[in-house]
């Protein structure tokens, strides 16, 4: 893992990087640019930045879902709180969840699927209320549908989506003012684990995930594409195309230059990181997002 002053050596060259590269399109949709990072792998999935490191260049980032999740849930898997939900429901297991933080002391972990030995595998609606304080725990309200491998963002207005899943295109939002899950709208294609990032007022962008009906030929299951999701709408539209299938990357919203870095990912899903993308990639958001 790079360290803050590493982070902080690396912008100015991604800078330059930003403000010299282009993005190709064909048949309207827009190809992502590989950027070349570093000279040596490294586990870029795992790469720390800040919201004040991203500043120090000059940038101003979104959140990085996928970091912030793994780093959730190894926080709550090291108080054994997956443990103690699991056992709720008589089972000894809860994995595949999403975790988000909705205040200072409190994070929302939402579906999953439950496991134990001897028993068929059950994908749940169950959301739960985690107080870090109190080590506490509190029933959630049940999101609309059955839920595993999906993924979670919180928006600019503290209202949380969660979209994806195992084979669900429907799209659902927590809000905190009414306190309960209501239907979004629906994804334009299924994909598990994506990269997830509000990239405008009312747009969330999906960054490749995995489906059974796979999409490119560099693996069976990751997806390469790049899909847009208008809170207005209430749809998705595929956008772009990434040079390089990535299972939950992480993605990081340049709002100078218009443009998403895409970084890391895995090639397969794994419960492991063993197996990491040390790449990334930009992406031109299609105006008017963020104009």
């Amino acid at each position: 893992m790079l360290s803050g002053t590493s982070l902080r050596a690396i912008l100015p060259i991604l800078l330059g990087i930003f403000l010299t590269s282009s993005c190709g399109e064909m048949n309207g949709i827009s190809n992502t640019e590989e950027l070349n990072l570093v000279t040596s792998p490294v586990d870029m999935s795992l790469l720390t930045i800040t919201e004040t490191d991203i500043r120090f260049g000059g940038l101003v980032a979104g959140e990085r879902s996928s970091h912030n999740q793994t780093c959730l849930s190894k926080f709550i898997k090291s108080r054994g709180v997956t443990t103690r939900l699991a056992a709720r429901l008589g089972y000894s297991e809860l994995r595949a969840y999403s975790v988000s933080k909705l205040g200072s002391n409190i994070l929302m972990i939402a579906g999953g699927i439950v496991t134990a030995k001897n028993r068929t595998p059950k994908k749940v609606r169950n959301t739960w209320l985690y107080n870090t304080n109190l080590n506490s725990i509190s029933d959630g309200p049940s999101l609309l549908k059955e839920r595993a491998f999906h993924s979670a963002c919180r928006l600019n207005d503290g209202s949380l989506l969660i979209a994806g899943g195992d084979d669900v295109l429907e799209v659902e939002r927590y809000t905190l003012t009414a306190k309960k899950w209501s239907t979004a709208g629906k994804l334009c294609s299924p994909r598990e684990v994506p990269g997830i990032l509000q990239v405008g007022e009312a747009d969330v962008l999906l960054v490749g995930g995995m489906s059974q009906d796979t999409e490119s030929p560099y693996s069976e299951s990751a997806l390469n594409s790049l899909e847009i999701f208008s809170l207005k709408e209430r749809k998705g539209k595929i956008v772009g195309r990434m040079a390089v299938p990535r299972i939950a990357p992480d993605c990081v919203l340049i709002r100078k230059q218009h443009s998403v870095i895409i970084i890391g990912g895995s090639p397969l899903y794994a419960d492991s990181e063993d197996e990491q993308i040390d790449s990334a990639e930009k992406f031109s958001l299609p105006l008017p997002i963020l104009s």
